[in-house]
């Protein structure tokens, strides 16, 4: 299982909007995800800092799969706008488990 971390800024005027997005998630999407091997995504807001930790069996196989997905490309385009800034992904230092 692999293992990544973002983190990226929300813009403030659509906290709310982008929390409403994510408890409406579609089951689609979801089963897709699912489909191309994700294992967990959990995203964590402070403020307007949002942090996304996501575990996968293979990320280059989940990329490959969604790259093209109407799915995903329509999420994406939905709640991009929504962030301030680009996600940059964390570098692991220590994991216990």
């Amino acid at each position: 299982m692999e293992r990544k971390a973002f983190l990226t800024r929300l813009k403030p005027e659509f906290r709310e909007q982008y929390i409403e997005a994510h408890n409406n998630f579609a089951a689609a999407l979801h089963a897709r995800y699912v489909d191309a091997g994700v294992r967990n995504i959990s995203i964590f807001l402070w403020e307007d800092q949002l942090f996304m930790y996501v575990e996968a069996e293979e990320f280059a196989r989940v990329s490959a799969v969604l790259a093209n997905d109407p799915l995903d490309n329509a999420w994406q385009q939905h709640v991009g706008p929504m962030k301030d800034s680009e996600s940059a992904e964390l570098l692991e230092i220590f994991h216990l488990g």
